[in-house]
């Protein structure tokens, strides 16, 4: 480089730059990434300061308002159905350990620390990246009878039938208080690569099922318990074993444990906001790959100070 180089770049260089790059390096060191394992920040890395505030450039962003008929009441079936269901639960538990050679309290012991453990997990919704810009849109979760839509069976008229007798929620009910559904447990990547993990709070108002709610519901509704089967709804912060999901589920569980279903079902009363979301993944794992969409999505939650991730691996 020559001496005319030098001093070209020398004069380039004003009183400003050593100050800022100074500044720059002292708010890096107070700056915590908060990345969790393969979850790593996105491409605009999103920081905490060391207090745990977030940087300036997100503050004053806000969520879209929430419709103000969302309610927290929780419903539940009858007294008499529940204890019908934890009687048969008992019996199947009872029956699995006679045919296999140990106590009943042995095998009722492990089969309620099976559904402490189906319980233990954060509650998390997987959608589509429309359907999670839906959601920031709207502010809250709609239930599949206000979005016509569902990533399984869709058919109102039954979903509401099991909804009454494995939950106790009135078929009349308005569709934007119906449950929203979601699992704590398994995998759900059928339903969208991404991924909301909700708050612990919402638990409270929240029940569980092992594996797919609807067909268990439904037998209950239409009362074929002599099939072995049937089903509700269990709390999720105090789970029964009326959540096993009859005789043919006990018995799997109890030989595979937890494996032996695709996931565990929650079922939560009362709207979901996005209040309620604890973080978002974005991933494009197993959907075609990262895209604009997904790109565009990860800001978008950034800049309305929600915790979110992307996937890499």
């Amino acid at each position: 480089m020559t001496t005319v180089e030098q001093e070209s770049i020398r004069l380039a260089v004003d009183e400003t730059f050593i100050p800022r790059v100074r500044a720059l390096l002292a708010t890096l060191e107070r700056l915590e990434c908060v990345g969790k394992g393969k979850w790593a920040p996105g491409p605009n890395a999103q920081f905490r300061l060391a207090d745990g505030s977030a940087p300036d450039n997100r503050a004053g962003k806000k969520k879209p308002k929430v419709p103000a008929k969302t309610q927290r009441r929780v419903y539940r079936p009858s007294d008499e159905r529940i204890a019908d269901l934890q009687r048969r639960a008992e019996g199947y538990v009872r029956a699995w350990a006679e045919k296999n050679g140990v106590t009943f309290d042995g095998a009722l012991e492990k089969a309620r620390a099976l559904m402490d453990e189906a319980a233990a997990g954060p509650i998390k919704i997987n959608t589509t990246v429309e359907t999670a810009q839906e959601i920031l849109d709207d502010g809250r979760f709609e239930t599949q009878f206000e979005s016509g839509t569902s990533g399984g069976n869709y058919d109102p008229e039954v979903r509401a039938d099991g909804e009454f007798a494995g939950l106790g929620i009135p078929r009349d009910l308005d569709p934007a208080l119906r449950p929203v559904y979601g699992y704590t447990e398994g995998a759900a990547r059928q339903y969208g690569e991404i991924q909301w993990v909700l708050k612990d709070s919402v638990k409270e108002r929240a029940t569980i099922t092992l594996g797919d709610s609807l067909g268990g519901f439904l037998e209950e509704a239409y009362d074929r318990p002599d099939q072995g089967t049937g089903l509700i709804g269990t709390p999720l912060l105090a789970p029964g074993l009326e959540g096993f999901h009859g005789e043919w589920r006990t018995d799997l569980m109890m030989r595979r444990g937890l494996s032996s279903v695709p996931f565990v079902e929650a079922q939560i009363q009362g709207g979901v906001t996005l209040d309620d979301v604890q973080e978002v993944r974005v991933s494009a794992l197993g959907y075609g790959g990262w895209t604009g969409e997904h790109e565009a999505l990860l800001n978008r939650l950034i800049d309305l100070g929600i915790d979110a991730y992307m996937e890499t691996e």
